[in-house]
């Protein structure tokens, strides 16, 4: 299975406002030092991509740095040729042209009023709004992943649609001004589960997810750093109010939805269909563990899920699993160590990062006895 990480919230920010402003026709984009709190890291993990450890990435082309001094704008038209990735090389490649024009002196070079202008071409603005649509398919499909502190798509439009329902029940306005602070209270205290202190609402991805399906139109972003985190908040307005389904979403970036519909089985708490081992947790919610886009994890766990089905002793040798897999697969297990293999990829890849019910699944090979364990459980504290 392979692992999509998050970009980084400040590379969504400046991706939705560069596609807002596409949609005046603006030719460049022009970030001001002013305009954004700690400018270095912010152009770092936007134009530079240096905190980015996505497989997909956002490239954005500058084509000038400038400034104004003593009232006369001097522009640095970047070229090709020069070798500059980072915030500090453009800034002392800039500092040192503007003192070669005896512009200015060491002393006032850090208090210039300094802007990057950004190419927003009609194709690169195409590229970057087709990287996003597959970024965010990724998102709405559940393929991104972290390290035990992922929150689905559903739970994220859950919480979105319960935020917006409570303002607009109470106050009834036209626009609503919404940050990621108060999405992450709603989930915290919704879901028990979200306690640890790094979980938070993937709040940029939500919102670029809703502009881009026209569900929501995007009217003002605003950006502030404290206590060295970046804050997010936007102004918004539901243009469909009966469209925060998850089913309108998937449609509206035509994505297949692959999560039919099923019934939970009256003897236990979990069932498998689909390529999914899904459970029913104790609030009523379903969480599940997806095999549907890795065959080699799927064909492994299917071998003992199908032991598991016909005897619920959770003891198997490796004769068996590989008569299992041979008998399910149609194919051969053509080396019992890719047993270990296969399944320490799927606990670190499947497995874990899904906390909520992780330890549903006992699976390990017990060495003294020379058998694996594979047990399926409930356990009361989901």
């Amino acid at each position: 299975m392979h692992l999509h990480h998050y970009f980084h919230p400040n590379q969504l920010y400046l991706t939705l406002e560069t596609l807002l402003k596409t949609q005046n026709r603006l030719d460049n984009i022009e970030l001001p030092r002013s305009s954004y709190p700690n400018f270095s890291s912010f152009v770092d993990t936007t134009v530079f991509n240096r905190k980015s450890n996505n497989s997909l990435t956002l490239n954005w082309d500058i084509t000038s740095i400038s400034t104004v001094v003593r009232r006369r704008e001097i522009i640095k038209p970047l070229k090709e040729s020069e070798k500059i990735d980072c915030y500090k090389d453009l800034f002392t490649s800039f500092s040192e042209y503007l003192k070669s024009k005896n512009d200015i002196t060491d002393e006032n070079v850090d208090q210039i009023p300094l802007t990057i202008t950004l190419s927003n071409t009609k194709s690169q603005a195409k590229n970057l709004e087709s990287i996003i649509n597959q970024y965010i398919s990724l998102f709405v499909d559940d393929e991104l992943v972290g390290n035990g502190r992922d929150i689905n798509f559903n739970t994220h439009l859950d919480i979105f649609r319960e935020y917006m329902d409570k303002v607009l029940r109470i106050y009834n306005p036209k626009y609503v001004l919404i940050s990621p602070k108060d999405l992450t209270g709603l989930l915290k205290e919704k879901y028990s589960f979200v306690n640890e202190e790094f979980t938070d609402y993937k709040f940029m991805e939500m919102v670029m997810t809703l502009w881009i399906a026209r569900i929501i139109d995007v009217y003002d972003l605003e950006i502030e750093y404290k206590d060295n985190k970046y804050n997010y908040s936007v102004t918004v307005g539901l243009k469909e109010t009966n469209s925060l389904s998850n089913e309108t979403i998937r449609e509206r970036f035509k994505l297949a939805n692959t999560r039919s519909i099923f019934v939970m089985p009256t003897d236990r708490s979990y069932t498998y269909e689909n390529s999914q081992l899904i459970f029913r947790l104790t609030d009523g919610s379903t969480d599940q563990f997806d095999f549907s886009r890795a065959e080699k994890s799927r064909k492994m766990f299917e071998a003992f899920y199908d032991l598991w089905k016909k005897d619920n002793s959770g003891e198997y040798s490796i004769e068996q699993i590989c008569r299992s897999y041979k008998q399910i697969n149609k194919e051969p297990l053509e080396q019992t160590t890719k047993i270990g293999e296969t399944v320490t990829n799927i606990r670190t890849t499947i497995i874990e990062p899904k906390h909520r019910i992780k330890d549903n699944v006992e699976w390990r090979f017990e060495r003294k006895l020379g058998t694996w364990i594979f047990k399926i459980m409930m356990k009361s504290s989901n």
